[in-house]
């Protein structure tokens, strides 16, 4: 039973570190022609804004009672590893601050009005 809930969490742990590393590691259109030049701005913006509700949502998923309850049950078996690595080696709090730096700057950007201007 241990193991089963064990290899759960470690799951949770691979599944948190790909949203964790997109700040890092997610290419975003060069402009290097003009369709892509036409909408760079809107991606990037719109990545930013869903990657902070992503990471917004995985913090909330991690503070649920069955959660708490399930790192509680590992802890009590002395199973530290994964309990340790879900709760410091995720990047979630690295990944969260950058995110929430971006959104911030990118929360002035008229992305909407440049989007109409472009289409007028």
């Amino acid at each position: 039973f241990l193991n089963e809930v064990q290899s759960t969490v470690n799951h949770w742990i691979v599944q948190i570190r790909k949203v964790t590393v997109l700040p890092s590691t997610t290419p975003f259109p060069s402009g290097e022609s003009a369709e892509t030049e036409a909408n760079a701005d809107l991606e990037e913006v719109s990545f930013w804004m869903g990657l902070e509700e992503s990471l917004k949502h995985i913090r909330r998923e991690l503070d649920k009672p069955s959660v708490r309850l399930t790192l509680a049950l590992l802890k009590a078996a002395k199973r530290f590893v994964a309990t340790i690595a879900l709760e410091n080696n995720t990047g979630l709090d690295a990944a969260e601050a950058h995110t929430a730096d971006v959104a911030q700057f990118l929360k002035g950007y008229p992305a909407p009005v440049l989007a109409a201007a472009r289409e007028w």
